[in-house]
Order: structure tokens, then C-alpha cells, then sequence
């Protein structure tokens, strides 16, 4: 079979958007001569397809092969891939040929494909024919960060930065973010000129498993770097671990190489240096809310300093995150980069922590680019300030769920002690929000300037959308029904102003959504289905029955069942603010004020001067193999005599069988105690 088929003449050239050009000018008057020089399409073809004397008019068919699916079908399907790609559910080849395979089955097309997939030549000529689609290498994205960015977090987001936006009155060049990225000694080799069908190709590196060194970088919206700040795996810091280091960086070690709130102290006192800042003339930090961003050190730090810290919300940074968006990735690839140029330089030697500075600041020369951070906070919406940066599609993924927002989250407000009181809320719209709404397409949605204002003011986050391309008006009868039902007019089917309530908030998931296509023209659907009753032969399946099996076949995933949260849900905040300042004063306190927690039943550890990570294991009871409190002594409980720790009685002494107690063991040390002496030693 011809995999790749060249054109041996110019027939059919002009295309059928032409054609279809050509036929409406005819349909509307002009003359077939001069439609046929406007548009280029011989006056005979017109005539052909104006006279209905092809099979296919206003379609350009050349040749005896035709495609499996009618040209509107593929476009549906295309619509589909589109959509499951945009939900983090993409489809990988394998499913688009197995899917149309099955659509083939289910709608009893004609096909050659054999069982149980469409074959790899008809995959080809379908991703040939629509430019559209391509095979890509999918980012590993989590579950967390699908359901986390949505848009009444996001929401909450702008509203916080918009606020502090409006009371420091800042520019590009005091808007800032700040990140972390882990850097290892084991580089990832980058790609190489190798033998083609090798079985493997391989590239030195210095180990299995490497040390991770952690780098600081802040950039601000005019381009502009503060030196990074190194966080090394040690207890102790040496000079020689910043050889070679950026101008005016800073180099800082904990035990585990990760940040903490003093690393973060640190940062921000290196930071306040290089800025210049003051309550008089404020800056603002955008970062992740990691929990040592938000302690109460940090905020009376920064406010002293005129610093305004704005945390986003959590699980958002992938796309909120200036750093993330448009800098790491390109500096990991450049330090990638840059270590195998040293292992070839030096052959023989093992990267260590000793050069992680000299050869991340090759790659952070090369990386710190104004044009990255201008663009980074664009795309991101953060500056120029644009809370409409994110549209429906950015949101698809978060869809996934109909878990309920909490109230924090859907109430954007800088004041955490506002966003987390649901008193003033109406309880009717927030108790028992509607997750069965699905709105419309956005592109056909009426116009809501004459809608009530009490239904536009709180608006509902928590709806689930639907495909935009087969959302329908719900209030009208299931479509599935009837295949053959005429669509109703856009412009009526879009007008919920009359439409019942009742009818609208629980609307039948089941129903098959029109085919937009085919509303364009009302009186010509009318008349082709008046035809069709007529006439007796089957006609092919509809846009609908397509989409309702595509529905069938490929659902796109969804969960219902509710996760149980373990700890509070967090939302961006403004940290540096009076209320916020008041609840990690208030928090600090009652931390100070905590009384010792008693430890558990058979939880402490013995205080015998063992070690902790010893004598803390659960204490485990071993009673004598008699009753408890039997007077009778016994030489089958150990294997030898102990001595009370407590009250040094010798186990079956006249005194052991005089207190009539129980034995027990710390599991840690081994020692033992009368039941009556574990008070004394267990704390």
C-alpha cells in the first residue's frame, strides 16, 4: 500500500473550502463565469455540485478511496483527543486507533481495519490530514495539581495580589519571586549523535545516586536577578563550596540540604540587602506557601523592611509561578549541559559538591536573561496585572472531581480571618453547592447583562463544565431518544431567561448534545429531514450518534467520592498583613502556652540513660505465666531471676510474693519493673 502518495496532476487544487465559497456565491446570485474566476473552480464542477449530480456536493472527492469517517466525523474525533488531552487524559495512539476501530463497529461503518484496532497506515494519514494533532512526551502532572488549580483558588490569588497591588503602588521593578530548585552532582546527560539501532546509548556521569544541593533565585518583573543563595547537605560551611560561585551569592548548609525557616531568614535578609527596600517605598515577593515562608519571624522581618509577601495558592506554582514557568527549566537543561562539559574536560574525576557552584553559575550566566523574567510574569498574569490570563480550557483538568471548594478557597479576600468566615455567605448557595451545573459553550452563551445581579454576585466556582464543543441546553428533552431530531436554533437553545430552574439544576448527563454544525441553518435542516422521512434507505449516522458514541466508548474519567482532608485547606494570602500577623501571633502563643503532652500508654521511654531511639518503642507487658496477683511463684515466666529497676526485688523473693504484681519490660533496654514501680520510671 502507498503510504506517502504523490500527486500526479492539478484536479481538485482549489479545496473544498473553495468549492463551498464558490456554491454560496452561485446560491446568492452571482453569475457561475465570474464565480468560477473568483474563486478558481472550474464552471462545469459548479454547476456538477449545484445540480446535486455528485455524491458529496460542496466536497472535493478525487480517486475511488475514500476515509473511513466523513470529514465532520474526523473533525468531531479531533475535538475529542483535544479535549481528554486538556483534562490530563490524553490518548496515546494505541486508544485512538482501538477507539476507531470501535466507532467503526458501533455505528456499523464500513472499514478495513482488522480487530481489534485501526491499523498504523490509517493513524498516519489521520494525524497527516489534521496538522492539529501531534505524538508528544507528556509532563508527569499530579493529582494534587490538577484538582488544586482551579479557578476559585486562582481567583483568591489575584484578589490578594490586587490589593497589595493597590496599596504599595509598585512598578515592574519591585515586584518580585522567589524559588527553589534542587541541583544534583549526577547530571542528566543530554541528548548525543549516536549509532542508529543501538540497543543502548550511554554517556559518563559521576554516580548512581548523587547529592542534592539546594539554589535559591529571585527575579523581578523588569529583569532583573538577585545573586542566588546555595543550601549545602552539611553541618558545617566551608568557603571552598562557593568556588566559582555567581557574583554576591550566598552559600548556607543544614543537615539535609533543604530549606527551613532560618535558611529562609537568611535568604530574606540577603534579599532586603540587594533591593534596597522600605516601609516608605515597599516591594512585593511572590513565593510558594510553604509553612517556613509563613512563620511569625519572617512576617515582622518583612514588614520592618517594607517587604510585602504574597504566597500562592498550593498546588498552582506550575502555572502561577514565574520561576517555574519560564526559568528553571531552561537553567536545569543549561546545567545538564555545562556537567557534561566537565566530565569530558576532566576524564577520570566525580562532579562533587565542591564544583556545583562553578558550573551552575556557567549555566546561570547564560540563563538570566531579562527577556525570560519580563516574560515569566506575563504569562503568568502577575504583571502586567491580567486575572484573566487563565481561560476555560486551563481549567479542564481541574474537573476531574466534584469534591466541594471550601469556603476559604471560594472567598477571595487578603484577610485570612475574612476568607474563612462563611457567617455572611448565603447558605442556600453555599451549603450545598450545585456540581451538576454545566454551563455552556462560552462561545454561544448569551448575553448575562440583563440577568439578575443576586445570581451574577456569587457566582458558583463548583461547576463542572462540560466539552464546550457538545455543551447543550439541558432543559429540553434527551436527544438520545431520537437520532433524526431536528437541533433547535442556537440563539433559542442558549436563552435560559424562560427556562425552568428545576430543569437546570440537575441537568441529565445522559443526554446527547446537538451537533452545533448543523443549527446554522434552520430551514435547511427542516428540509432535509422532511426529505429523509420520505425517503425510505438508511441514512449514514448523525453528528449526534457520533458524539453520543464517542461519549460511550471514550468517557472522559471522573471522581465522584469525596476525599477525607487530614488538615486544613490552604489559599494564597497576603502574609505581611495585620490580620495575618494576628494569627501567627495569636498561634505563637498558644504554642508557647501548650501544656507537656502526655505520652501514651506503653509509649514513653524508661529514663535509664539509654539511648532515645531505643527506649522509646512501645513497652510491651509480660505477665508471670500464673494469674495476676498470684501469691504462688512460678519458674517458667523468664529465663532468669530480674530485679525490679524500681524497688530492686528479685524476681520469686519472698517480698515479689508478697506485693502480688505483675512484671513489665521496657522493649527498648530490656529491663523490667513491678506494675506498681512503672510510674516511677515510665515518663
Amino acid at each position: 500500500m502507498v503510504r506517502t502518495y504523490k500527486r500526479k496532476s492539478e484536479r481538485a487544487s482549489y479545496g473544498s473550502e473553495a468549492l463551498g465559497s464558490a456554491l454560496d456565491a452561485v446560491q446568492a446570485g452571482t453569475a457561475v463565469r465570474a464565480t468560477s474566476r473568483m474563486y478558481g473552480v472550474p464552471a462545469k464542477t459548479i454547476r456538477r455540485h449545484r445540480d446535486m449530480k455528485v455524491s458529496a456536493p460542496g466536497i472535493t472527492t478525487l480517486g475511488s478511496k475514500r476515509t473511513v469517517f466523513k470529514p465532520e466525523y474526523e473533525s468531531l474525533l479531533v475535538q475529542h483527543i483535544q479535549d481528554m488531552s486538556k483534562a490530563l487524559f490524553g490518548l496515546t495512539t494505541v486508544d485512538v486507533r482501538r477507539l476507531a476501530y470501535d466507532l467503526a463497529e458501533h455505528l456499523k461503518i464500513d472499514h478495513p481495519f482488522k480487530s481489534p484496532s485501526a491499523g498504523i497506515d490509517w493513524l498516519k494519514g489521520f494525524l497527516r490530514r489534521h496538522s492539529s494533532l501531534s505524538i508528544r512526551a507528556p509532563e508527569a502532572t499530579s493529582i494534587s495539581r490538577a484538582v488544586g488549580f482551579n479557578r476559585p483558588q486562582v481567583s483568591a490569588f489575584f484578589h490578594v495580589l490586587k490589593d497589595a497591588l493597590d496599596k504599595s503602588h509598585v512598578d515592574a521593578l519591585k515586584i518580585w519571586n522567589m524559588d527553589e530548585t534542587g541541583l544534583s552532582n549526577v547530571h542528566k546527560p543530554v541528548n548525543i549523535v549516536a549509532i542508529k539501532g543501538a540497543r543502548s546509548v550511554g554517556k559518563i556521569t559521576s554516580g548512581e545516586r548523587g547529592v542534592t544541593v539546594t539554589v535559591l533565585c529571585a527575579m523581578n518583573a523588569a529583569g532583573t536577578f538577585v545573586p542566588p543563595t546555595f543550601v549545602y547537605p552539611r553541618k558545617r560551611m566551608v568557603q571552598s563550596l562557593m568556588n566559582g560561585a555567581p557574583a554576591g551569592a550566598l552559600g548556607l548548609c543544614t543537615a539535609s540540604g533543604w530549606t527551613d525557616s532560618s535558611i529562609f531568614m537568611r535568604w530574606l535578609q540577603h534579599f532586603t540587602t540587594f533591593i534596597k527596600c522600605s516601609p516608605e517605598d515597599p516591594h512585593i515577593l511572590v513565593l510558594d506557601g510553604h509553612h517556613s515562608h509563613k512563620t511569625l519571624e519572617a512576617c515582622l522581618f518583612a514588614r520592618e523592611k517594607g517587604v510585602i509577601i504574597v504566597t500562592f495558592p498550593p498546588h498552582c506554582t506550575h502555572r502561577l509561578q514565574p520561576l517555574d514557568v519560564c526559568f528553571f527549566k531552561s537553567l536545569k537543561s543549561a546545567y545538564n549541559l555545562e556537567s557534561g562539559n566537565w566530565m569530558t574536560s576532566n576524564p577520570g574525576r566525580r562532579i562533587s559538591v565542591f564544583e556545583v557552584a562553578s558550573i551552575f553559575a556557567n549555566a546561570y550566566n547564560k540563563c538570566a536573561a531579562v527577556q525570560k523574567a519580563v516574560t515569566g510574569f506575563q504569562v503568568c498574569g502577575i504583571w502586567p496585572y491580567n486575572p484573566d490570563q487563565f481561560n476555560d480550557d486551563d481549567f479542564t483538568a481541574s474537573y476531574l472531581t466534584e469534591e466541594p471548594i471550601s469556603q476559604s478557597q471560594a472567598t477571595p479576600s487578603a484577610d485570612p480571618a475574612v476568607a474563612t468566615d462563611t457567617s455572611t455567605t448565603d447558605p442556600a448557595a453555599t451549603t450545598s453547592p450545585n456540581f451538576d451545573a454545566v454551563p455552556t459553550d462560552p462561545a454561544v452563551a448569551t448575553d448575562t447583562s440583563t440577568t439578575d445581579p443576586a445570581a451574577t454576585t456569587s457566582p458558583n466556582f463548583d461547576a463542572v463544565p462540560t466539552d464546550p464543543a457538545v455543551a447543550t441546553d439541558t432543559s429540553t428533552t434527551d436527544p438520545a431518544a431520537n437520532f433524526d431530531a431536528v437541533p433547535t436554533d442556537p440563539a433559542v437553545a442558549t436563552d435560559t431567561s424562560t427556562t425552568d430552574p428545576a430543569a437546570t439544576t440537575s441537568p441529565n448527563f445522559d443526554a446527547v448534545p446537538t451537533d452545533p454544525a448543523s443549527t446554522t441553518d434552520p430551514a435547511t435542516d427542516i428540509a432535509t429531514t422532511s426529505a429523509m422521512s420520505v425517503s425510505t434507505p438508511v441514512m449514514p449516522p448523525s453528528s449526534v450518534r457520533f458524539k453520543a458514541a464517542l461519549a460511550e466508548l471514550s468517557p472522559r474519567p471522573h471522581i465522584a467520592v469525596q476525599r477525607t482532608r487530614k488538615r486544613k485547606t490552604e489559599s494564597a494570602v497576603n502574609v505581611t498583613s495585620s490580620p495575618y500577623k494576628q494569627l501567627l501571633t495569636e498561634k505563637a502563643v498558644k504554642t508557647t502556652a501548650k501544656p507537656r503532652k502526655v505520652p501514651a500508654k506503653g509509649k514513653a521511654k524508661c529514663g535509664l540513660n539509654k539511648p532515645a531511639d531505643k527506649c522509646a518503642k512501645s513497652v510491651q507487658k509480660k505477665v508471670k505465666a500464673t494469674a495476676r496477683h498470684s501469691s504462688v511463684p512460678t519458674t517458667a515466666k523468664l529465663n532468669k531471676a530480674e530485679r525490679c529497676r524500681g524497688c530492686d526485688i528479685l524476681e520469686g523473693s519472698k517480698e515479689d510474693v508478697e506485693l502480688q504484681q505483675g512484671w513489665i519490660a521496657c522493649e527498648g533496654c530490656g529491663k523490667w519493673f513491678h506494675d506498681v514501680c512503672r510510674g516511677k520510671w515510665f515518663a
